[in-house]
């Protein structure tokens, strides 16, 4: 090979060698890096723990377990790294040389004027066995005004409808991401509807911290305020019960409600079932089984349940618009039903007692007291259904 090619050959690779290291060396520069991620790496990344353990931690990690690590340390302090935000940092995050970014912090330090961002154990301060239960509590309180008040409330009115919110917040601490969402649609599928997409999305983000003990303290401090606004009369229903129609005095006395159903029970037992009985008798009676029917008392004991069965229907109607008229419930319209039927059969019947009467007057009678005794007895298992409800 002629001497001018040879050295004309080694000037070419020196200079692919000169512009490679130059590449590379550039590409290790700090200032490679935008400073406004830099800055925004630091400032939020290093307000906790730090900036630096996410420069020692994330190199050899894969690109999904860094971006969940990033989501993780979102989830605990809710609303401060927004999501484009958080995609600056993912990005910057992203390369194996991150050395590089932790000089490109130091240099914007420098740059800057300012302290070198604390770590975790730097920032800690010693603490008395008094200092410790006031920096707990104070701990509790900030992590529970953290999580916003709509979303505390979505997930306590939600998860807490079927089996109580407790049991989400011990069971979900240790499982993974897919294992929560997981359950979360299980939970929907029991129930369609009953939770939408957007709410879903909403309780899976209220979800996904690892301390979920502050989620359930946020869930108490809610309680209690809701409790405390209770007791003094600011009832959150006041206007739906309002909307829902009137009202008179803030709602039936509880022992109206008690006397109501006991006056009714008693007299359907001692009453009831003996008039009804005395005529069943009667209009079965044949002759091998002779039977001597008192008319006089029949109609009397009949009058009387007719008047009391009538004045419980009444006692019942002013319950129902004390309480607010909404939809009528089964209750109620049971009530209407046997007030009205016994109505009918107490005209029919005291039109029997002065004689001459049609024929279809003693089947319109007969008819008209069973129909409203056998509704009567569904009347009595709603009304103790709701009591125990209430």
């Amino acid at each position: 090979m002629k001497k001018p090619v040879l050295v004309l050959m080694c000037l070419i690779i020196g200079a692919l060698f000169v512009s490679v290291s130059t590449r590379l060396s550039a590409s290790s520069e700090p200032e490679a890096f935008a400073q406004d991620d830099v800055r925004l790496f630091r400032d939020k990344c290093g307000a906790c723990h730090g900036w630096k353990k996410a420069v020692d931690y994330f190199p050899g990690k894969t690109a999904e377990k860094r971006s969940a690590v990033i989501e993780r340390m979102r989830a605990k302090k809710p609303g401060f790294i927004s999501d484009a935000e958080s995609a600056r940092i993912k990005k910057l995050l992203s390369g194996d040389n991150l050395k590089a970014v932790g000089a490109a912090v130091e240099t914007l330090d420098k740059k800057t004027g300012d302290e070198p961002s604390p770590s975790k154990s730097s920032m800690a301060k010693p603490k008395t066995s008094k200092g410790k239960a006031g920096d707990a509590a104070e701990k509790k309180a900030t992590e529970a005004v953290a999580f916003a008040p709509e979303d505390v409330k979505l997930f306590r009115d939600k998860c807490g409808s079927c089996h109580g919110w407790k049991k989400a917040v011990d069971y979900f601490p240790g499982k993974t991401a897919e294992k929560r969402l997981a359950v979360i649609e299980r939970m929907r599928a029991k129930k369609p509807g009953f939770i939408t997409d957007a709410e879903s999305a909403r309780i899976k983000k209220l979800l996904s911290g690892e301390d979920l003990k502050a989620v359930g303290g946020a869930v108490e401090e809610m309680e209690k305020k809701e409790s405390k606004k209770k007791s003094e009369g600011e009832r959150e229903d006041a206007g739906a019960v309002a909307a829902a129609g009137f009202t008179w005095g803030g709602g039936a006395p509880k022992a109206m409600k008690v006397s109501h159903g006991a006056a009714m029970f008693v007299s359907f037992l001692l009453l009831g079932i003996y008039v009804v009985a005395t005529g069943v008798k009667r209009r079965c009676r044949t002759a091998a089984a002779p039977f001597k029917f008192d008319w006089k008392k029949h109609v009397f004991r009949g009058k009387l349940y007719v008047v009391i069965t009538l004045a419980g229907f009444g006692g019942g109607l002013l319950i129902y618009a004390l309480d607010g008229f909404g939809a009528p419930g089964p209750h109620f319209i049971a009530g209407a039903a046997v007030a009205t039927l016994y109505l009918i059969g107490g005209i029919a019947g005291l039109r029997l007692a002065r004689g001459k009467a049609p024929a279809g007057m003693k089947h319109l009678h007969f008819a008209a007291t069973i129909s409203a005794t056998i509704i009567y007895l569904f009347s009595i298992a709603s009304g103790v259904s709701l009591a125990i409800k209430s």
